[in-house]
């Protein structure tokens, strides 16, 4: 028999415009929902976000990026910690049991981490943590992963016959457009005169009578080359330049806004569509997350028709 399942707004308010790393935050802890017979509280929902902060700040995200992020996934992290709630609950049903080796080697990597096992144990204490925590959170990871590959990941299967039918009703996706590979020398209006740019660009003409591009770019140019670039992709003046020109060519000196430029045209590729047998790889693990997708979401909407889930409106105020 189905469980009813009850649904009111949430809310939650960021406290400030900056995220504050939660040893700097004081959490009065709640019940954020309610999963049959378990809860979610406030502590629980600011796991979850520092974790994702600390995520992003090891990507070297800025703080207003890390912000934004936030901001998006809080009301996602309710629902994310809902669904991890129910797999783990499934898990359990299903005895499901994680090797004591497999958490002692993931504790190793975490514990690596740190300059010593002290600091380690700071840590841990400081997030209100002890080692027991944080082993039980481990293989409650371990059980969701595994939940995820035996009863999604496992049954997903992509057939040659589907990457072949994607290819030929999507060859837009596989068009690649005409590229040139450039060499240039550059220099700039910025700080100087331009009578002083012109000369020393023209000076750089006259070398490259006896010397080779490559060493009058080392000699005199003040930005790199651009390499391999997409037509369509430059400034029209410049575009119209290069393109004009035969491999191996060199361009007069070409003056732009920041700048006198002198272009070499390398090679030149046309515009041409990826074959299967070059795309097949990338088409079979396109198909697959999609596919993949779409099985998680229809079996995670099966665990949660069968549970009472109600999410309630925290009265604390702000969590972040």
């Amino acid at each position: 028999m189905r469980k009813r399942i009850c649904r009111t707004l949430m809310v939650i308010t960021l406290c400030g415009s900056l995220w504050i790393p939660p040893a700097a935050a004081k959490i009065q802890d709640a019940i954020v929902a309610v999963i049959n017979d378990d809860v979610i509280t406030v502590s629980d929902l600011h796991d979850y976000m520092n974790a994702l902060y600390q995520r992003l700040l090891s990507a070297g995200r800025s703080q207003q990026e890390i912000q934004n992020i936030l901001q998006e996934y809080q009301s996602k992290g309710v629902e994310k910690l809902i669904e991890n709630k129910l797999i783990l609950s499934k898990a359990n049903e299903m005895k499901v049991q994680v090797r004591e080796e497999a958490v002692d080697d993931r504790v190793k990597e975490i514990k690596e981490k740190y300059p010593s096992e002290q600091d380690f144990l700071d840590a841990l204490v400081k997030d209100g943590n002890n080692i027991t925590d944080l082993r039980n959170k481990i293989k409650n990871q371990m059980k969701i992963q595994w939940m995820i590959e035996d009863q999604v990941k496992s049954k997903v299967h992509v057939s040659p016959t589907e990457v072949s039918d994607f290819y030929e009703k999507h060859p837009e996706l596989f068009r690649k457009p005409a590229r040139i590979t450039l060499e240039s020398i550059f220099v700039s209006l910025g700080d100087k005169e331009k009578k002083d740019a012109q000369e020393k660009i023209e000076t750089a003409v006259t070398m490259l009578k006896d010397s080779s591009f490559e060493d009058v770019a080392a000699k005199f140019s003040e930005a790199p080359s651009p390499g391999t670039v997409r037509k369509g992709t430059m400034l029209k003046k410049i575009e119209d330049t290069v393109w004009a020109l035969d491999e191996g060519g060199v361009s007069a000196p070409l003056e732009m806004d920041n700048g006198i430029y002198i272009f070499k045209v390398i090679k030149k590729f046309p515009a041409e569509t990826a074959t299967l047998e070059e795309t097949k790889e990338n088409i079979k693990a396109r198909l697959f997350q999609i596919k993949f997708n779409d099985r998680l979401q229809d079996w995670l909407s099966e665990l949660k028709k069968n549970a009472y889930i109600e999410i309630k409106n925290p009265s604390q105020g702000p969590i972040l």
